[in-house]
């Protein structure tokens, strides 16, 4: 995409709307995921027709190379994820599989979160 720098948050909103796949997963250069993450989302969203977002619990790598393992109390349900979302980001975005045909033509990401894009 070669055009003026209009921001991170721009260039992922019409990058997104250039994408030609249902699906949208994203991850940064510094994000790691399990080889069967995408796989298993797959199968989440075969399985249930109302899901829109799909998320997965993490292991935080410190920089010493050290793990932080995953929470085991991880939120599954919407009411859990709304109400977690009041309180600490329940769904990190290199976990997170999107189903663009059910979530609709809005655009992911708010201008008015400028640094959300990467929690």
């Amino acid at each position: 995409m070669r055009r003026e720098n209009r921001g991170l948050i721009s260039t992922l909103n019409e990058a997104i709307g250039m994408a030609s796949g249902r699906y949208l997963a994203r991850m940064d250069a510094d994000d790691f995921a399990f080889a069967s993450r995408l796989g298993a989302q797959f199968d989440a969203f075969s399985e249930d027709p109302n899901l829109v977002v799909c998320g997965t619990n993490f292991v935080t790598l410190l920089p010493n190379g050290r793990a932080i393992p995953a929470d085991p109390d991880v939120q599954t349900s919407h009411r859990e994820l709304r109400i977690a979302s009041r309180f600490y980001t329940s769904l990190r975005h290199p976990t997170v599989m999107i189903d663009r045909e059910r979530a609709g033509p809005e655009p992911i990401y708010d201008k008015a979160y400028p640094h959300a894009e990467d929690f």
